[in-house]
């Protein structure tokens, strides 16, 4: 049995070749196609990011992170810094686009954090150890505060910009623990307020309930990406 994620990446790459095969000439599939691909790629971000991030963390069953809670750690730091340091390599020396380190090292620190959706969605279907599960996804949402560090300081240095430590020190714990502390407060906040319609008797509190959290997790990434620069 095919899982289905790899059945819709198989169909895609298909219309994709279909799609030049017939030099864009498929009519409304081919226009669509076309809006597709130069659609701008923050709408994806903001629209498909915050319901998947909030889907993982409101997956997570807290027993199993804590088990597995210094591997995730170990996986989300020095693994990004290894993948980063080894795809850098990659760039460098085997990709024929002759970067100068700097982008090899930004190219490669985008790469080194892993967003495995479908590969955890898959791991549950197949009934995989818990634990193997929850390493995965909780590696997935601690490293995005290494990564993105990682890319800005060497983003910084293809701008011809110096970088102190102190300033990478505290860039990553704004956008590390800034993103922890900052989660914890809307959840607090958005936990107390669907606590207060909490009515089975009444039938609006449900639908205020599915309103509440599906805005709170959607403002909770535009205002900390946005606002504030929280990962």
């Amino acid at each position: 049995k095919i899982p289905y994620t790899v059945t819709l990446l198989i169909i895609g790459l298909a219309l994709g070749a279909l799609h030049l095969a017939s030099d864009k000439s498929l009519g409304t599939l081919s226009t669509s196609i076309e809006m597709w691909m130069h659609i701008d790629p923050h709408l994806l971000l903001y629209a498909f990011l915050p319901v998947l991030l909030f889907g993982d963390a409101m997956g997570i069953v807290w027993h199993d992170f804590r088990r597995t809670a210094l591997q995730c750690t170990i996986l989300a730091g020095p693994g990004v810094l290894i993948g980063t340091a080894a795809m850098g390599v990659v760039c460098k020396y085997i990709l024929p686009y002759d970067w100068t380190d700097y982008e090899c090292a930004a190219f490669a620190s985008i790469l080194a954090a892993t967003d495995p959706v479908a590969v955890v969605a898959l791991l549950k279907e197949m009934g995989a150890s818990r634990v193997l599960t929850m390493q995965i996804a909780g590696e997935s949402l601690l490293n995005d505060g290494v990564a993105i560090v990682v890319w800005l300081i060497f983003f910084e240095f293809m701008n011809g910009k110096e970088q102190q430590a102190g300033s990478i020190v505290l860039g990553f714990v704004r956008l590390a623990v800034g993103g922890l502390v900052f989660g914890v407060v809307v959840g607090v906040i958005a936990s107390r307020w669907i606590s207060l319609v909490s009515n089975k008797l009444v039938h609006t509190d449900g639908l205020v309930q599915m309103a509440l959290t599906i805005t709170c997790a959607y403002m909770a990434f535009f205002v900390g990406e946005n606002e504030f620069g929280f990962s």
